[in-house]
């Protein structure tokens, strides 16, 4: 529900409505001042001179005064100043005569000019806070309901169409949410329902192998063809799970040798029968911060891909671990990559960027996928000597530098 928008009265108008009602008073007290010091010049003059003028004379000498504005009264009065010393310094004496004004205006004009300064030096400090305000306000798109900011000059229009267009982005973002969702149900499902078959054919073909010997040959490539089958439908779904935002890793302390000799073992049958061998390199005590399920899934798909590639000779896996880095480099003894396919060979059904066609493809895509999350990156490349070179490199991680929503798990 929308809550009403805090429309505060904005001080510093205020602040503009006071220095605008000084500026009056201002200009009113200064003409009150300017008409008090001209009449009391003027009385002290009919002062002066009254001495010097007959008592009948009194009356019309002080009309004549005030209401004497001809240009021969003007001239006779600049004539006497010059006969008196004041030829070039009459102006000065005359506005001598209102010093005390002119000082009272001057020094009130610049207290008022200053305010005016720091006025809009603070209202231009206020208005940039309020615009940052509201664009963390705007970015804030957990929840519809959050509270809104507090505006005094950004117009309440805009703040109305932010909130109306952050209305949409969280409704596009929770439909998108669910549509992911609804997708990898999905995707389970129809994983689900495929290895009940699978398993049933292979049961089958085992069974027809034990009873048939003469057909052991065909059984045996038919259980290789179910077998791939489980694998690509497994590979799917980790990639549906990757696809959808729906992967979420569990860190834990892991040494690195022992995951390696676990994934080498795990292998070790399949490299047994192309006569390969694994050669490691490292210290005993490293130890990585990972989620140690998807880093065994990491290197069993690259050595798995490597043996694919090999024949008769060494992989060869080293690690170490560096200021602020986790690296490992695991090179095979293969054919190597076509020219300008290393970057490639990440991508989906990359098998075919070398000759063998072993495997679906799908292996060294999940890899990279999964070492993203873990903030790193694969990389390939050809060796002089021969073979792929496969580098792993991701930060060091610690329990502080792990986003607290990715300590829940999914593995299958």
């Amino acid at each position: 529900m929308k809550k009403h928008l805090n429309k505060n009265l904005n001080p510093y108008q205020s602040a503009f409505v006071f220095t605008i009602t000084l500026a009056v008073i201002f200009v009113f007290c200064s003409g009150l001042l300017f008409f008090y010091c001209s009449m009391r010049q003027m009385v002290c003059a009919i002062g002066i001179f009254s001495g010097q003028i007959p008592p009948n004379l009194y009356s019309q000498c002080i009309s004549n005064i005030f209401t004497g504005t001809s240009q021969d009264a003007w001239q006779a009065g600049i004539d006497a100043l010059r006969q008196a010393g004041y030829e070039h310094t009459y102006n000065f004496l005359l506005i001598r005569q209102f010093s005390a004004g002119i000082l009272f205006s001057a020094i009130f004009l610049a207290l008022l000019l200053i305010f005016c300064l720091i006025l809009f030096i603070r209202q231009a400090r206020a208005s940039a806070n309020e615009v940052q305000n509201v664009i963390q306000w705007s970015n804030t798109a957990e929840s519809i309901s959050a509270e809104e900011p507090a505006v005094n000059y950004i117009p309440i229009s805009l703040i109305d169409t932010i909130y109306s267009l952050k209305q949409q982005l969280i409704q596009q973002k929770i439909l998108h949410e669910e549509n992911k969702t609804q997708i990898l149900h999905y995707m389970e499902n129809i994983s689900h329902q495929l290895k009940t078959p699978i398993a049933v054919i292979h049961a089958i073909c085992e069974n027809l192998s034990m009873r048939m010997p003469q057909t052991e040959e065909k059984m045996t490539s038919c259980l290789a063809q179910a077998d791939k089958m489980a694998s690509l439908i497994r590979d799917f779904l980790q990639l549906g799970r990757f696809d959808c935002k729906k992967q979420k890793l569990q860190y834990g302390h892991i040494r690195v040798a022992d995951l390696i000799e676990t994934v080498t073992n795990d292998l070790d049958a399949i490299a047994q029968k192309k006569q390969i061998t694994f050669s490691v390199k490292g210290k005993a005590d490293v130890v990585w911060y990972c989620d140690s399920f998807w880093m065994e899934e990491i290197l069993g798909n690259i050595i798995k891909n490597c043996i694919e590639h090999s024949s008769d000779g060494t992989i060869q896996i080293s690690y170490k671990q560096d200021a602020n880095r986790n690296q490992m480099i695991i090179t095979d003894c293969g054919i190597g990559l076509k020219n300008g396919l290393e970057k490639k060979i990440f991508e989906r059904y990359a098998s075919m960027t070398r000759d063998n066609k072993e495997g679906s493809g799908l292996g060294l895509s999940i890899a990279q996928q999964a070492m993203k999350l873990h903030f790193g990156l694969i990389t390939a490349r050809n060796r002089l000597e021969g073979g792929v070179e496969f580098r792993l490199s991701f930060p060091q991680l610690d329990e502080r530098s792990i986003y607290p929503k990715k300590t829940e798990v999914i593995h299958e």
